[in-house]
């Protein structure tokens, strides 16, 4: 039974590869991509756990372990600049692909430096027909220095909310 599992791990892996060779990274890939690593942990503990008769509360802690360990590194990665800069890599190695300048507009100002390295020094660049620099450039003028409203519960922190009432608060004083 794990051997089926891993089998369908690897084809999940196999197709979301070549989903990115064909339509380049997005975030959804990069989580879809750590979330096969957690799978493939689960499924190394469950190994362990058959082959060293371990108990099932090892079993659980482990893959507790692994759900919080997930969680606590992601929340420090930039996906949307590592999205950015690997379609920008990829487009740069062959400028036949495909570069999806409208996803890299709205990744935000992490992709903004792939972006960067995109346009500059392209010999066709012209920044009024391009919309990834324009979307760009016009998200960059309009945010705001200290802009901690959250627009979805997702994005929800609770020192982002203390910031606001601690700037909301000075500037009534």
């Amino acid at each position: 039974m794990v051997a089926q599992n891993v089998f369908v791990l690897l084809s999940v892996a196999l197709r979301l590869k070549l989903y990115i060779e064909a339509y380049d990274m997005t975030v959804l890939r990069l989580s879809v991509m750590i979330f096969l690593v957690l799978v493939a942990a689960g499924f190394g503990l469950l190994t362990v756990k058959i082959i060293h008769d371990r108990s099932l509360s090892w079993l659980i802690g482990g893959c507790m372990l692994a759900v919080f360990t997930t969680f606590y590194v992601t929340q420090f990665l930039d996906l949307k600049g590592w999205s950015a800069n690997y379609n920008v890599a990829q487009w740069v190695k062959d400028p036949n692909h495909k570069l999806d300048r409208y996803y890299l507009g709205h990744l935000g100002p992490a992709a903004w430096p792939a972006i960067h390295r995109a346009y500059i020094g392209n010999p066709t660049f012209n920044p009024e027909t391009h919309d990834a620099w324009n979307i760009a450039l016009v998200d960059e003028k309009n945010v705001p220095k200290a802009n901690f409203d959250s627009q979805h519960w997702r994005e929800f922190s609770l020192r982002a909310w203390m910031n606001r009432w601690a700037l909301d608060e000075k500037s009534s004083n």
